[in-house]
């Protein structure tokens, strides 16, 4: 997936259809792509990347972009880190590939609906003291 989003760094666009289309400079190795993608899903601003990463905080912008990341350092995300065993990990996975959604907006939903429908204690049933 990578090479095919990989371009001359002196054609980083083109136009498809009228939209511009971004691509990672061939310049960049797979573990810079990595880095970056775990740099944005960690909620890091694009300037904190470009200064790890070396880069220009435009480049980092047109390389999240081709990747199709959403930029996730606003105040509209959430970090978290949830410690799950093995075995509700696997069903967490279970049933959010049942949905055909991800673990992460299987979460998201249901933390949404107890928010708003203030469903918490009717949820953790006593569980949690």
């Amino acid at each position: 997936m990578i090479d095919s989003l990989r371009a001359n760094v002196a054609g980083d666009t083109e136009s498809v259809s009228g939209q511009a289309k971004y691509a990672i400079p061939k310049s960049w190795t797979n573990e810079k792509v990595a880095a970056l993608a775990y740099l944005v899903c960690r909620g890091h601003t694009g300037r904190e990347i470009a200064r790890v990463l070396g880069e220009t905080v435009n480049t980092v912008k047109r390389v999240r972009l081709a990747m199709g990341l959403p930029d996730m350092s606003g105040p509209d995300w959430i970090h978290a880190q949830i410690k799950l065993d093995n075995g509700r990990r696997a069903a967490l996975n279970r049933q959010a590939s049942a949905l055909g959604i991800t673990p992460a907006e299987f979460i998201r939903r249901i933390l949404i609906c107890v928010l708003e429908d203030r469903l918490y204690e009717n949820v953790v049933d006593g569980r949690f003291k």
